[in-house]
């Protein structure tokens, strides 16, 4: 008896193994809160002695903050980064690797880049559900 049951259970767990699935992020509902609210990046040389800008829409209701985070890597001369809130309220500036935490507005955030003449280098910007 014994034996029967002990086989009836390695039966019933090798079915269960067959029929488990991983997770697909075809059908994950919640595949969006994954993802990045907005991932940029400037090319330093490109932007040296100008203004860039570019902008990211925030429209889920249900994110509790917004993590920015700021990388420069200029390999020569330099930039200063601005964030914008939907306001137009400036919430960042920064000429260095930084990373900060907003509460959720909702609507268009904007990021401008004022790169140094002769710069080089790279700029990257990624905001996400904090």
């Amino acid at each position: 008896m014994q034996r029967r049951l002990a086989l009836l259970v390695t039966v019933a767990v090798l079915l269960a193994g067959c029929s488990a699935r991983g997770s697909n992020p075809e059908n994950d509902p919640w595949a969006y809160t994954k993802k990045p609210l907005y991932a940029g990046g400037f090319d330093l040389a490109r932007v040296a002695g100008e203004t860039d800008s570019q902008v990211f829409r925030v429209t889920d209701g249900s994110i509790a903050a917004i993590r920015v985070m700021v990388w420069i890597n200029a390999t020569a001369g330099g930039a200063t980064v601005r964030v914008f809130d939907p306001s137009g309220n400036n919430v960042l500036t920064t000429s260095e690797t930084i990373e900060r935490q907003y509460g959720l507005q909702l609507g268009e955030w904007r990021v401008e880049v004022d790169g140094q003449p002769e710069s080089a280098g790279i700029i990257h910007i990624l905001a996400v559900r904090g």
